[in-house]
């Protein structure tokens, strides 16, 4: 995730990302967040098509203990908003 990242602020397919990590907890059981910030609603738009694109040139996945990204990871909450610049 954070190679990918890296690599689309290079593209300038992002504006920029923070990896937080926290402590879980009952009313949030998650330990990482990932805030993704875009420049403009043309980045945010084209974001699926971009990260395809990088994650297609990376290549072939590289799995921890053979699991998939599915049987590890969770999203437990996401929320896209757009603040329209006057």
């Amino acid at each position: 995730m954070k190679k990918l990242r890296k690599t689309a602020v290079k593209k300038n397919y992002i504006d920029s990302y923070q990896f937080l990590e926290t402590k879980p907890t009952k009313e949030a059981p998650f330990n990482f967040i990932i805030i993704t910030t875009y420049k403009n609603k043309i980045q945010f738009d084209a974001r699926e098509e971009h990260f395809q694109e990088l994650i297609k040139a990376k290549g072939k996945l590289e799995l921890l203990n053979n699991k998939k990204p599915g049987e590890f990871r969770k999203t437990l909450f996401s929320k896209d908003v757009y603040h329209k610049e006057n």
